[in-house]
Order: C-alpha cells, then structure tokens, then sequence
C-alpha cells in the first residue's frame, strides 16, 4: 500500500506502514505522581513554576475568570486553535478571534466544579510539560484533562495545549523508569490518542507532522465556472477558477474524515508498549483502540530536524490502526 492515500480506505488490514519496532529504554523516573489528591490545589511536589502556571489556569477555568484563563494560553495556541475574523479589526490586531478563544474557555468551564493534578512529566530539555489529572462536574460527572505548558521567551510557563473529557480512562502499561525521551514521546503520543476518542480533530491535528497530513488528506482540487460582466456593461464572459480546498497543503475535511475512519467507535485506548531502538531516534507507541471491539494501532514519533524546526518539538510521523 502507498503511504498517500484518500479518504475511502478500508479497516481491513493496517491503514499505514512504516513503523518501527525495538525494546523498551529504560532509566530514570520520568512520570512524577501524586500519592493522594487534592481537590483544586497543587500537590507539594508540583509546586514549581510551570505547576504554579497550570494550577493558575485551571483554577481560573473553575472560577470563571476567562480573561485570566485566556492571558495564560500561549499566543501561538490561540493564533492556531483560533484564526482571527479578518474582518474586524480588534482580530486582525490581536492576530487570533478574541471571541472564540472566549467561547472555547467557556465551554471548557461549563459545570467544572473541581479539579485533581495527579502526574506530571517534562520533555527531555525541561522547557515544556504535561500534567494530567481529574476533572469533577455538577451532579458528580467525572472527567479528566491534560494541560500541556511552555517556557516563553520571557522565562514565563504559559498554556500550549488543554483538553478535558469524559470518555474513560486510558488503560496505561507501567512507565516508571522510562527514558526522557521514551517518556515525552509516550505522551505526545497519549496526548494525541485523547484527542482523537474525544473527537476533539483540531488538538489531535496539531500533534501530527505536516508532511504526515499531507498524505493522510491531500487537498482536493475543484474548478468554479462564474459570470463577469466587462466594464463596457455589454459583454459577459466565463471565468473558470481552480480553487484548492486545503489549509497548510491538506485538506481540512479530508482529514477530519479519515480520522473519523480511524476512531471508528473508540471512546479510549490502550498503551500496551513503548520502544526506541536509538537514543534519539524514533519512538513508537503500541496499543488498542477501545469501543465496541478493541484494534491495535502503532504510532511514530520524531523529534523536528533542525532544518524543521527548533530540533526539540516531537511530532507523530504516522499513525497506523488495524
């Protein structure tokens, strides 16, 4: 099977090739966890300034207070998530749709009564973390969160990632004594995985290395036939136009589609393996997908090139499911 490929693929067989296979590194602990929580506070061992930026997000989310919310998500995460209307001027100003942002906070504080941080794990380099924990609603519905934070320019720790649901817990293989490395990939990997059962694409699509969206979605091609009336307002000619429906090279509904292809019926996952054959290397994450029936999948991830991007930034390469 060729690795670019449309939208009307069939479940049979694996959907993507190109993984890679090896045995687990491990080393020292990378996953820190809370022994006993504590409801909308931060566990002593979090108390850092990236756990104090977390704590400050989550605890605004709760109260309510969504300008503070929004100031503590990075600009690049609100200029993604967020275009701005090009058409009103405080947007174009800000570069990002300061409505929508508000919108998406306040959907997200919906009901939130409480809140839990249980574990914390950094990228090798220290200069972004993920932290997870538990979520509680009105009417004691249950529901958990990743929060994902970078250092900015300023030394200052601001929100690059959040995604809450209620989908079921993960069921997750030990990974204590995971390499830095090995440990990041895994969540990036988890991170994407989240996103994904709670049909939350544009936070799954953010994971994924441009080249990869690229094949999953090619962006399609349609030719439009209009009228024009010449300025002498006697002559009317046809214009054919090609326009190509794709943002950054790829089809944005092309690509919502073949997730939902992929999903299938899974509302949470499995993480069974981990393995990276070379110390710097690409690293690949094992497991199911968990609905209705349980399908294996293999996703790759790899750290930018330089001539990518920092070199630090780890990316999902491929994504395969059975």
């Amino acid at each position: 099977m060729r690795a670019t490929i449309g939208v009307a693929w069939c479940l049979g067989g694996l959907l993507l090739i190109g993984m890679v296979g090896g045995c687990s590194n491990n080393r020292s602990p990378q996953v820190k966890k809370e022994d006993t929580p504590k409801s909308s506070s931060l566990p002593s061992q979090f108390n850092t300034p990236d756990g104090q930026a977390a704590l400050a997000f989550l605890t605004s989310l709760k109260d309510g207070k969504l300008n503070e919310a929004a100031d503590l998500l990075t600009v690049a995460m609100r200029k993604f998530f967020f275009p701005p209307n090009k058409d009103w001027e405080p947007d174009t100003k800000a570069g990002y749709n300061l409505g929508e942002v508000n919108r998406w906070l306040e959907s997200e504080r919906k009901d939130l009564q409480n809140f839990s941080i249980t574990t914390r794990i950094a990228a090798p380099d220290e200069s972004t973390v993920a932290y997870r924990g538990s979520l509680e609603f009105a009417g004691g519905k249950a529901g958990r969160f990743f929060i994902r934070l970078a250092k900015t320019n300023k030394d200052a720790w601001r929100v690059q990632r959040y995604l809450s649901s209620t989908q079921p817990e993960p069921k997750l293989a030990a990974a204590e004594g995971l390499a830095a490395e090995l440990a990041w990939a895994r969540e990036i990997a988890m991170e994407f995985l989240d996103a994904l059962c709670a049909d939350k694409i544009a936070v799954a699509r953010s994971e994924l290395d441009i080249e990869f969206k690229k094949r999953l979605a090619p962006p399609l091609t349609r030719t439009v036939t209009r009228t024009e009336t010449i300025p002498d307002n006697k002559t009317v000619k046809q214009v054919t136009l090609t326009a190509r429906e794709a943002t950054h090279d790829y089809s944005k509904e092309g690509f919502r589609l073949v997730m939902a292809q992929m999903r299938g019926d899974a509302n949470t996952y499995s993480v069974l393996a981990q393995s990276q054959p070379v110390a710097g290397g690409p690293v690949t994450v094992q497991g199911k997908l968990i609905g209705t029936s349980e399908r294996g999948y293999r996703i790759r991830v790899e750290r930018d090139r330089p001539d990518e991007g920092s070199g630090k930034r780890w990316r999902i390469e491929d994504f395969a499911v059975e």
